[in-house]
């Protein structure tokens, strides 16, 4: 036994970020139907879980980052982080604050290339056009590069909302529409155009279609025909900003309103307070073999994930793991296994189709991270943190990928004097090359890797029994 054990009146600190946790709310009095829906129900759950609520005016002043209202912001002494989803929906708001907690978004601006961009006031809307393979026969006269540089020509020309840019730069509360086209060439010089618009928030169900009566007219007449493509896509995209009660629609903030810093809103991160909650006349020893215990509160994911900034609005977690490590010959051992059927975006939809379509998770219900790491038990102090590297094999759908792990280490003890192991841990996968997991729309290599990051506490094994 270690003589810092036996210290009388030791006083063991545990660090701990103080909960001041914060939601700020821009809105236009034009934000109705948030207002009246949506809004309620996110001050109910800030209420239930001990979350202040700031509500601010867009139309006196915003920081620069906010272009469009509603717009929702949750920040703690950690970070602050912007929502970037459909307001209404309030699983997809709580997904969202349960994963800034810990991990802030990263700062990085969404960049897109050769779209039709709409300036209203501050913000940018974007339409980006996806031209697919045309079916059926193409008139002899025409090729698919063909085409597509004269659907692209002409949707630019009768889109009179928007302008082509060969590169445009979007704050996170700026939107994209995805316009995809239809082609298809019949006999006789039949053309149908089959459209559809899919929202930024979802590439699983359109927002509009036509599917069920297409554009029809005659391949001599194609520019005819795409131009009325054009002006019913760009109409749809003004009703969907304006009328969406599934939380796609928005509200532009004037190009004069005053763009101000947080600072001067009153809206500065709060400082980092640490306090002493334990306070022990004798220090316990310290087990050498320990199992997985809980999370470290009940509003903080133990497993989260997100793709890489700006893609880092595509985040969950997974709610249940398991898992061991032991301390054995100068080596910290150990395994732990993600439950993946428990894995959740916070969009019932969305899930659904991540959980069959992606991960397989029915299939391949678990993942798991084995390893090794040169580290010895007497590192481990009380109070004290560890940060280490440790080299592992991940497991996912049966592949098997080596991985690198940045782990912080912290022996703590709980109010009835159980040994604990607070323990945080991030890491990086390439999913798209490594495991073949499609990633969203987006630039590279933001759209390939997927940042997870680990927290939660361990607990000692009474006497080191096996």
């Amino acid at each position: 036994m270690r003589t810092s054990f036996l210290i009388l009146f030791y006083s063991l600190v545990s660090f701990v970020v103080k909960a001041q946790e914060t939601l700020i709310i821009f809105t236009q009095a034009s934000d109705t139907h948030f207002i009246e829906t949506t809004l309620p129900e996110i001050k109910a759950f800030a209420n239930e879980n001990d979350i202040e609520i700031i509500e601010k005016d867009a139309q006196n002043s915003v920081p620069a980052e906010i272009t469009t209202t509603p717009a929702i912001i949750y920040q703690n002494a950690r970070g602050r982080s912007i929502y970037s989803s459909r307001y209404a929906e309030l699983s997809t708001i709580k997904n969202f604050i349960r994963t800034s907690k810990v991990v802030p978004q990263r700062q990085a601006d969404l960049q897109k290339t050769e779209v039709l961009v709409w300036e209203s006031g501050k913000s940018k809307i974007i339409a980006d056009l996806k031209i697919t393979a045309a079916k059926g026969k193409l008139p002899n006269d025409l090729n698919p590069t063909k085409l597509e540089e004269i659907t692209r020509t002409i949707f630019d020309e009768r889109m009179g909302s928007f302008s082509f840019q060969n590169q445009v730069s979007l704050q996170r509360t700026d939107r994209v529409f995805y316009l995809d086209i239809h082609p298809y060439f019949g006999k006789a010089n039949q053309c149908f155009l089959s459209l559809e618009i899919y929202s930024q928030y979802s590439c699983k169900d359109p927002i509009f279609s036509n599917f069920t009566a297409p554009l029809q007219g005659t391949s001599t007449d194609l520019e005819g025909l795409l131009q009325q493509a054009a002006k019913l896509l760009e109409k749809q995209v003004v009703y969907q900003v304006s009328n969406s009660i599934i939380g796609d629609a928005f509200n532009p903030i004037a190009a004069n309103v005053p763009t101000v810093s947080w600072e001067s809103l009153g809206l500065s991160l709060p400082k980092k307070d640490t306090q002493a909650n334990i306070n022990l006349t004798t220090v316990p020893e310290l087990p050498q073999k320990w199992d997985f215990y809980q999370a470290l509160d009940a509003s903080t994911p133990i497993v989260q994930f997100r793709f890489m900034a700006p893609l880092d609005r595509y985040v969950g977690e997974i709610r249940k793991i398991e898992g061991d490590l032991q301390f054995t010959d100068n080596q910290m051992k150990g395994k732990f296994i993600a439950d993946m059927q428990s894995l959740t975006m916070g969009m019932e939809s969305f899930d659904y189709n991540v959980l069959n379509k992606y991960v397989r998770a029915y299939k391949f219900p678990a993942s798991s991270f084995e390893f090794s790491s040169p580290i010895s038990f007497d590192q481990l102090t009380y109070g004290e943190t560890l940060n280490t590297t440790v080299q592992g094999t991940f497991e996912l759908m049966r592949k098997e990928h080596p991985v690198e792990v940045a782990a912080q280490i912290t022996p703590i003890v709980d109010e009835s004097g159980q040994p604990l192991l607070q323990i945080s841990a991030s890491f990086e996968l390439n999913v798209v090359n490594d495991f073949g997991i499609k990633g969203p729309d987006g630039p590279s290599p933001a759209r390939e890797m997927m940042q997870f990051d680990l927290n939660f506490l361990m607990v000692g094994r009474s006497g080191n029994a096996d």
